[in-house]
């Protein structure tokens, strides 16, 4: 029993510390502080799964600088092509977009990240773990019990209102996306212009400009973004799918938009 939560709270941990280093990696590249992560929370769930397959995978091999290194980054690397691939079916989302990047695969992981989370696991392996482990071990069994109950409701709570919004910006961006089809089927049906590579806007600008009256774009003029939604966003900039891509970019700019208005 006591070996299961302590599991759990290695979990618990290393998700936090895993939200702090995306934190402020992603922060220091756009300049700006962004709350990093698919969770409300300072948890990033992905690098706890993450740090347990490296100490449960490669804690029973011959510990060595290279064999962690690489182990650390095949590891790592394959978790977060899962984790992206997964997320893409689920949500019909890109969530994370390194195919500008050298060296990547499918645009879910690239060569400068897995090398990044090969470094973190040497960290992790050599020099923290042994750390976070003897302080947990020296804590009381209750008092681990009491707090890992706590985070697990944090969390679930966390969860829950995150996959909520989730489901929001895929309805709005739905919304969005239908408006944009709807009017690219009378441009190209009473008109004959193709519509493939011009933007949401230039769509709309194109229909006025034809007397083509519609309320859909009104309607996706109408859509509001919560605080929440905004975040998401803000944390995963390269989200994105085939059919909101223009939509979303829409959003994007009535994000902006707000920003500037809240300003004034």
């Amino acid at each position: 029993m006591e070996t299961t939560v302590n599991t759990l709270l290695y979990l618990g941990i290393y998700s936090f510390f895993g939200w702090v280093c995306e934190t402020i990696f992603c922060s220091i590249g756009q300049g700006k502080c962004i709350n990093r992560g698919f969770l409300i929370g300072p948890f990033c769930p992905i690098y706890g799964f993450g740090a347990l397959a490296i100490l449960y995978t490669l804690g029973y091999v011959p510990p060595s600088i290279v064999g962690i290194f690489l182990g650390g980054m095949v590891i790592t690397s394959t978790l977060e092509y899962i984790t992206g691939w997964a997320m893409e079916k689920i949500f019909n989302q890109k969530w994370w977009d390194y195919s500008h990047k050298r060296f990547h695969i499918h645009g879910r992981v690239c060569l400068k990240n897995s090398t990044l989370f090969g470094l973190m696991s040497l960290v992790l392996f050599f020099d923290l773990h042994p750390k976070v482990s003897t302080f947990i071990t020296s804590l009381s069994f209750d008092l681990k019990l009491g707090f890992l109950i706590a985070l697990v409701l944090y969390v679930s709570v966390d969860f829950g209102i995150t996959l909520f919004n989730i489901l929001g910006i895929k309805k709005k961006l739905a919304a969005v996306g239908e408006s944009a089809a709807k009017l690219q089927d009378k441009l190209q049906e009473k008109y004959n212009i193709l519509t493939e590579n011009l933007s949401l806007e230039e769509i709309t600008k194109k229909a006025k400009e034809l007397g083509i009256i519609s309320n859909d774009k009104e309607k996706a003029n109408k859509v509001s973004i919560n605080l929440l939604e905004r975040r998401i966003f803000k944390a995963f900039p390269n989200m994105m799918s085939k059919r909101y891509k223009r939509a979303l970019q829409d959003m994007k700019d009535q994000i902006e938009s707000t920003k500037k208005r809240n300003k004034e």
